[in-house]
Formats: structure tokens, C-alpha cells, sequence
């Protein structure tokens, strides 16, 4: 049972939102705006999990100019892969995979 959870039904959104947002404003600082610590002993649990049917992390270097700078790590179809995108901006390519095998 989670300590503390977040829970949000809104609908489809017109633009790209979030159901928590954590922003830090002053450009001189230089610290993470998320840190995560776990106190477990044996390292066995995952310190951060996403349930999705497509799981994504996307990295957008803001001082970059379009398309650089922006990469995501996904899984879909049992591959792991990491994305960069294209030329035009238009979409994500990918450009390595590992597909899983026992």
C-alpha cells in the first residue's frame, strides 16, 4: 500500500499536461529538482516503475534547437529501445534496440 498517492481522472487534454509538474524557476539553481532515496538493504526494489502500455522517459535539453537534444527511452513490443528525433522534428526515431530473449 503506497504511503502517499495521486490520483487523477481528467480526460483527453488538448496539449501536453501532467498530473504532477515540479518546477523549479530560479536559473541558478543547480541541484535536482526530484531526488529519490530508498533505504533498502539489499537494493532489490525498483526505485522508480512505470505501468503503461507504451513506457516512455523523454529528455528534451532545453538549450538546444530542435531536433537536437531530444531523446526518449521507451519499451514497445518487448524492445527496449532509445529514440532520438528526426531531422524535422516530426517524430522520434529509433536508433538503438535491444530485444529481449531468454
Amino acid at each position: 500500500m503506497a504511503t502517499c498517492s495521486i490520483t487523477s481522472n481528467e480526460g483527453t487534454l488538448e496539449s501536453s499536461s501532467a498530473v504532477l509538474e515540479v518546477i523549479v524557476t530560479n536559473p541558478d539553481y543547480n541541484q535536482p529538482a526530484l531526488r529519490i532515496k530508498q533505504a533498502g538493504k539489499r537494493g532489490g526494489a525498483a526505485s522508480i516503475r512505470i505501468d503503461d502500455p507504451n513506457p516512455d522517459i523523454e529528455f528534451v535539453e532545453t538549450d538546444q534547437v530542435a531536433p537536437a537534444g531530444k531523446y526518449e527511452i521507451a519499451v514497445q513490443s518487448d524492445k527496449l529501445q532509445i529514440n532520438g528525433r528526426n531531422a524535422d522534428d516530426t517524430a522520434l526515431g529509433c536508433s538503438l534496440y535491444r530485444k529481449y530473449t531468454p
